[in-house]
């Protein structure tokens, strides 16, 4: 018999140790019973021993993680101790629902997570979700919605800016929740502060990629409430039970009603990285579920005849300029369509790697003045070629530059904007 150790160590080759894919055997208290556990299970199933091994702070490669082992235990002792602190102990400042609700709004914003109240005024202007998804965040219990969401550097974040403990009152909680719930006849879907649930109609493949999702409302007759150029929140369910938020931005016309469409591009397991979460929720997503929805969020509102509001200022433009990457379309696809009809003189820019990642095109080909510029393309591709230079768009003095895409394309855009004389602090905005 070869027997594997207990405790996984590399050695001088650096190769694996079987013992990662052994089998824990626990007796089951109080009973003859043993459990036999894999190192984890299929799919997005919850399970598995290496599972809780990490739930008890133990780490999966540090050699660690035998049950019982004595330097394991003294290990994650020492892992505890620098377990994510969102609160100080010392302050024990009491402070009731009424008063946190007085302090919602731009310059004095405080929020409730896991009971504890933070103000968080002197952070809004550096939130990188922008000032209003904190401010209309504020004068509740933020718990799941910031849990999920955010980083664990944000979550240490927190604490300096604590400044008591919640004092709840349930019952009147309850009974708000009620009331909201029994009014089913609202004209707008969307809520800020309660999370509403909308079912999936309609799920169509666009490409070997992406999915277009139409979801109804709670009634025919219902908008779904989010500005031109905002964005909402969706909620699902994991298969392993765990809470996945994203932040998305309809196709659809505003004032449809009923329902409300989706183009989201899913980042699906591969050979070099695991699927993205809610990816893997939209994919197993059919026609009759459910997500929950809560918004509109964002800055910026284009709001016709060539006016924006953003940050709080109102500007009028009379030239656009839109620069989308990838599945960023969606992003600035309903602001480039009504800039447009309304006569703004526009111009867009979509980038992707080939022809097939191209989003939308039979909606885009319908507009004026959009360019495709690809970075693989075949021999006759007649359109751009290549990654943005200042070649590809001029300064404009009265207009505005926009740009949603991933991080880095538009840190290259924003490079090339100031290259390319644009006044950057006034005119590039990116989403």
């Amino acid at each position: 018999m070869n027997i594997q150790p207990r405790d996984m160590y590399w050695n001088v080759l650096s190769m694996l140790n079987n013992c990662w894919h052994r089998l824990t055997v626990t007796k089951q208290e109080n009973s003859n019973v043993l459990k036999f556990d894999h190192p984890t299970v299929p799919a997005l199933t919850k399970g598995g021993w290496m599972e809780k091994v990490k739930e008890e702070g133990r780490e999966l490669t540090d050699g660690f993680w035998g049950s019982g082992s004595v330097a394991a235990t003294g290990h994650l002792q020492e892992r505890k101790l620098s377990t994510i602190k969102m609160f100080d102990e010392s302050i024990t400042r009491e402070i009731t629902e009424e008063e946190l609700s007085k302090h919602n709004k731009d310059g004095d914003a405080w929020i409730a997570v896991n009971e504890h109240v933070y103000d968080v005024s002197k952070y809004l202007k550096d939130h990188p979700g922008g000032v209003d998804s904190i401010v209309l965040a504020s004068r509740m219990d933020a718990t799941d919605d910031f849990m999920t969401i955010h980083s664990d550097h944000a979550k240490s974040m927190l604490i300096k800016y604590q400044i008591g403990i919640l004092k709840t009152n349930t019952t009147k909680k309850n009974n708000q929740i009620d009331e909201i719930n029994a009014n089913t006849q609202r004209d707008i879907f969307l809520s800020h502060k309660q999370w509403t649930k909308a079912t999936l109609k309609r799920k169509t493949e666009v490409n070997h990629d992406s999915v277009y999702l139409t979801f109804g409302l709670e009634h025919s007759n219902q908008k779904l409430g989010v500005p031109i150029g905002k964005y909402f929140y969706m909620r699902c369910t994991s298969q392993s039970n765990e809470k996945v938020i994203r932040s998305y931005t309809p196709i659809s016309e505003t004032d449809q009603l009923g329902e409300f469409d989706l183009v989201i591009k899913l980042y699906r397991a591969s050979d070099k990285r695991s699927a993205g979460k809610m990816s893997a929720c939209i994919d197993l997503l059919k026609e009759g579920d459910t997500v929950e929805c809560k918004g509109p969020f964002g800055d910026f509102e284009y709001q016709g005849n060539g006016t924006i509001l953003n940050k709080g200022a109102t500007h009028k433009i009379e030239k656009l300029t839109i620069i989308a990457g990838g599945s960023g379309i969606t992003g600035i696809y309903q602001i480039f369509r009504q800039a447009c009809r309304d006569g703004i003189e526009c111009e867009l820019i979509y980038c992707n790697k080939t022809e097939k990642d191209i989003l939308m095109r039979k909606e885009l080909d319908s507009l004026q003045h959009v360019h495709y510029c690809l970075t693989r393309q075949r021999d006759d591709w007649t359109g751009l070629r290549g990654y943005i230079s200042s070649s590809y768009f001029k300064h404009v003095h009265d207009g505005l530059l926009l740009c949603c895409g991933p991080p880095e394309m538009m840190d290259n855009i924003y490079k090339t904007a100031v290259k390319a004389g644009w006044n950057v602090n006034e005119q590039f905005i990116r989403f």
